[in-house]
């Protein structure tokens, strides 16, 4: 699972301010949802995410300007 491997990675370069950047097709809340139905299993994941998040010290950085950017 991606967030493993991730989080793996983040252990290897502990000692080091790195950047984690990219689209990982993943949300924080249920506010960052739009249009999606309940099924999906998509509530594990956004667990999964956070926990990734803050085990990590990983910062999420606010979007500027529009909250959805499709």
């Amino acid at each position: 699972m991606l967030w493993v491997d991730l989080l793996v990675a983040l252990k290897i370069y502990d000692s080091r301010h790195i950047c984690v950047v990219g689209d990982f097709n993943s949300v924080r809340s249920v506010d960052e949802r739009k249009g999606v139905s309940e099924g999906g299993g998509w509530k594990e994941d956004t667990r999964l995410f956070n926990v990734l998040i803050e085990n990590s010290w990983l910062a999420d950085l606010p979007l500027m300007g529009r909250k959805f950017t499709w």
